[in-house]
């Protein structure tokens, strides 16, 4: 990635890739770039902002856990665009690795300022995986039908 923070290459007509530094002010760019490239096909107002809200969650929780804030973690995002499945949002980090049974929501009667990330992704998309199957990082696929 060199010495930019945030770079983006278009891949195909219907895909982006993303490389950007583990910073929170960056998350507006990528969340800028997301309802830009949906926009473009078609998705619903609804489900842009749904999305939006997930990948924002995602990548705050990866600053905040996997890289601890270090502001030099690397963030690799690809969003895609199927016909049949939607948009298509991979984000991947070289952070701490997680441990999956870390990845579920607290209990919503719980009244803390945080712990909802996973609850919202798992609640706003209609499909969120992760993978852990790595030396280093995570991997988080989210997807939003059209509908």
């Amino acid at each position: 990635m060199s010495d930019n923070i945030y770079s983006i290459k278009e891949i195909s007509n219907s895909a982006l890739m993303i490389s950007m530094l583990s910073r929170m002010e960056l998350i507006r760019c990528v969340r800028a770039t997301l309802t830009s490239f949906a926009e473009k096909f078609g998705l619903s107002r609804q489900g842009i902002c749904d999305a939006e809200l997930a990948v924002n969650e995602a990548l705050a929780n990866i600053i905040e856990h996997a890289y601890e804030n270090e502001v030099t973690g690397l963030i690799e995002m690809s969003i895609d665009w199927d016909d049949v499945d939607g948009l298509i949002v991979n984000i991947r980090d070289f952070g701490k690795k997680s441990d999956p049974s870390c990845f579920k929501s607290r209990d919503l009667d719980d009244l803390s300022d945080s712990g909802l990330g996973v609850y919202l992704m798992q609640n706003l998309m209609d499909e969120v995986s992760f993978n852990t199957e790595f030396d280093d990082g995570t991997s988080i696929t989210l997807k939003k039908k059209s509908r």
